[in-house]
């Protein structure tokens, strides 16, 4: 059982005034009481200077700390975490060294912040296996390799019973945010007027990621298309899907709408338009401000591009080889083939598909470059296949308006 600290003092006090009487030798008093010498001469040396009250320990902080952070540097420290309560020390470091030089180390960021209150600790989540991902992908290699996008969950509008439906469109190589739009509806003639603006804005993607919802995929249509996704298709773009009840698909995307979630959504106010101009304002300082520890702690807006492919505009369709055949679906969903109408589905309304005759009296059916299903001729069937690994043709979009 460890001493006291008034019995310790006690001790002390007792050993000086024994070595004071010089009763017995020195060392042998050192020896009873199992101290050094040195130590002995010690307390001995505070009991003549200060009496009992020197007995107590002293502090061991160094009388002067050459490293110490200066006053300036730790208010600019707090000062930025405070206009960024949700950023890290990582963060609040990098921003720092963009706005004043070189400062100090991380870990003296971590210190200072969390001494003054400003860091929310955190639980440690278990790692994921590498079979939770999405299967089959390959992750993106440069900017426009993969869009993806999703609707953050939905929030009233405060004081009227109107929800705000946030659509998040980001590059997931360059992590630069492409749209965020405050939506009041999911529909899709309104999320597709939006990727309008964006494909004349950036160009077009290679391939688009989403979930298995609406507006981006309809479990009853066959391959999953939606009118969305179909005109996505019909444009030469790629279509990946995460897996149904698997978030961590498209991880990186559902992390940042968590950063909306804290940032935007509990203090946004005003209606639609007043929603749209905190979206364009965060956005801003995501895209040219925010560093991101995956980017080697640099800004989205250092990486991203504008995509070389050019969106071809409305009305405009895919310019298929003179060997095939080309119907427009109609608003039912139906093509006509030998004078008679065949039904694919309503997801194709509107879209110009193409038609490769094939030995046996069977047709293969085309969305753009993508080959999506097979028409037996005699008995009308349609054999559907896979959008996942659709077997590419050597036609190139040509504005056909």
């Amino acid at each position: 059982m460890p001493w006291k600290e008034p019995e310790l003092m006690e001790i002390r006090t007792e050993f000086a005034l024994l070595a004071l009487k010089k009763e017995k030798p020195f060392r042998d008093l050192c020896r009873d009481y199992r101290i050094s010498p040195k130590t002995g001469y010690k307390w001995l040396e505070r009991y003549r200077q200060t009496g009992k009250r020197g007995m107590a320990d002293r502090s061991r902080k160094p009388r002067s700390s050459p490293g110490q952070l200066e006053e300036a540097v730790v208010c600019r420290m707090v000062k930025l975490k405070l206009a960024h309560p949700h950023w890290g020390p990582k963060k609040i470091q990098a921003l720092y060294e963009c706005e004043y030089g070189e400062g100090p180390c991380l870990s003296s960021f971590g210190r200072v912040l969390d001494k003054v209150g400003l860091v929310e600790k955190r639980k440690a989540r278990p790692l994921r296996s590498s079979s939770q991902r999405l299967d089959g992908v390959p992750p993106a290699q440069a900017p426009n390799d993969v869009w993806t996008v999703d609707f953050k969950g939905w929030w009233f509008i405060k004081g009227k019973k109107i929800p705000c439906q946030p659509l998040s469109v980001r590059d997931e190589y360059s992590r630069y945010i492409l749209g965020l739009d405050a939506l009041h509806t999911t529909r899709t003639p309104m999320v597709k007027r939006c990727f309008e603006r964006l494909f004349a804005s950036y160009g077009m993607p290679k391939a688009i990621r989403s979930d298995n919802g609406q507006p981006f995929a309809a479990h009853q249509a066959p391959l999953g298309l939606s009118r969305l996704s179909a005109w996505w298709m019909s444009l030469g773009i790629q279509l990946h899907r995460s897996r149904p009840g698997k978030p961590q698909d498209n991880g990186a995307h559902e992390r940042m709408h968590r950063d909306i979630a804290l940032e935007i959504e509990a203090f946004a106010r005003g209606n639609h338009r007043d929603h749209q101009i905190v979206f364009d304002l965060w956005r801003e300082e995501y895209n040219h401000k925010r560093p991101h520890e995956a980017l080697k702690m640099r800004r989205p807006a250092e990486y991203y591009k504008r995509s070389s492919l050019k969106y071809p505009g409305r009305g405009c369709y895919w310019q298929y080889p003179d060997t095939f055949q080309t119907r427009r679906v109609n608003g039912s969903g139906c093509i006509w083939i030998e004078n008679q109408p065949l039904y694919l589905s309503i997801s194709l309304a509107y879209q110009q598909v193409g038609l490769k005759p094939l030995p046996g009296l069977q047709l293969e059916i085309y969305l753009a470059s993508y080959y999506i299903a097979t028409l037996d001729l005699p008995t009308r069937r349609i054999i559907w296949t896979s959008p996942n690994d659709p077997s590419q043709l050597t036609s190139k979009v040509l504005p056909m308006c």
